[in-house]
């Protein structure tokens, strides 16, 4: 049985905060074995977001084109997108995929109530409020139907140094089951 390696979370200089060269990613995919990539570029909807305005999708685009044509039948390219979902931009995220074609979509929370999940917001709130908002977030993003893969489900955990190595997910195992359960009902539907 041979093994097939895949990584379809790779950000680009494409995305702000990358800056490597999708040829150069891709020439290390063929030199490590990986069969097949996807590129997932970041997009953001929020003008107070750092990399808002970054993202260019004729020039991404073109640059997936030309190493789908250079890499052919050795490595499989996927072109992707990582979108940050804020309830207040959905609309705006909805008529943006509508309007540009991708291979997949993931779909992530990077902000909690205008405020980027950073060790700022985790100074500011406890464990219990901060997952509880997350999960709120989270579970808004997979209902709104936009996304093929939802992205970061531990990403608050990133940000909670002292707690992480003594982490007990027993008081969030019910909003983890929940947002489980929604993804695998979105997936049936």
């Amino acid at each position: 049985m041979s093994l097939n390696l895949v990584d379809y979370h790779i950000h680009s200089n494409h995305s702000s905060d990358s800056t490597a060269s999708i040829i150069d990613i891709c020439r290390r995919a063929c030199k490590i074995g990986i069969q097949e990539i996807g590129f997932s570029e970041h997009i953001e909807f929020d003008p107070q977001d750092w990399g808002y305005g970054y993202f260019d999708y004729e020039r991404y685009t073109s640059d997936i084109d030309r190493v789908r044509e250079r890499f052919g039948d050795t490595l499989i390219i996927k072109k992707g997108v990582e979108v940050d979902y804020q309830y207040w931009v959905e609309n705006d995220i909805r008529d943006w995929l509508k309007e540009n074609e991708f291979d997949f979509v993931i779909g992530s929370v990077h902000y909690l109530d205008h405020q980027y999940i950073s060790d700022k917001l985790v100074a500011q709130k406890s464990l219990q409020e901060l997952y509880d908002l997350y999960f709120v977030e989270l579970n808004n993003s997979i209902m709104s139907r936009l996304f093929d893969i939802v992205g970061h489900l531990d990403l608050p955990l990133r940000y909670t140094y002292r707690e992480r190595e003594t982490f007990d997910q027993i008081p969030y195992w019910e909003n983890i089951r929940a947002t489980l359960n929604m993804i695998l009902r979105q997936i049936r539907a």
